[in-house]
């Protein structure tokens, strides 16, 4: 996959992602401060995994990563914690 076809994906999943957070917004209502950090970070996160996983699908041959002390592949334990 080029670089063209990479950025065409990513932006087609933001453009979606921010669509459902302007529907949302427009579904509440005006928002207070709290909520509108809420929707953003929600969004924030969804563009973040989204983009994610169209550059690992755009790489050739992704490789998991593997220990550093026994080479064994590592397992995935959830997402990280802020």
């Amino acid at each position: 996959m080029n670089r063209a076809e990479v950025k065409a994906q990513v932006m087609a999943k933001v453009e979606v992602a921010l669509d459902a957070a302007l529907d949302e917004q427009e579904r509440q209502g005006k928002l207070d401060l709290t909520q509108l950090e809420d929707l953003l970070l929600t969004l924030s996160d969804q563009i973040g995994r989204e983009m994610l996983q169209v550059l690992i699908e755009s790489q050739d041959a992704f490789t998991a990563p593997s220990s550093k002390v026994n080479g064994d592949r590592l397992a995935y334990k959830g997402k990280k914690r802020p």
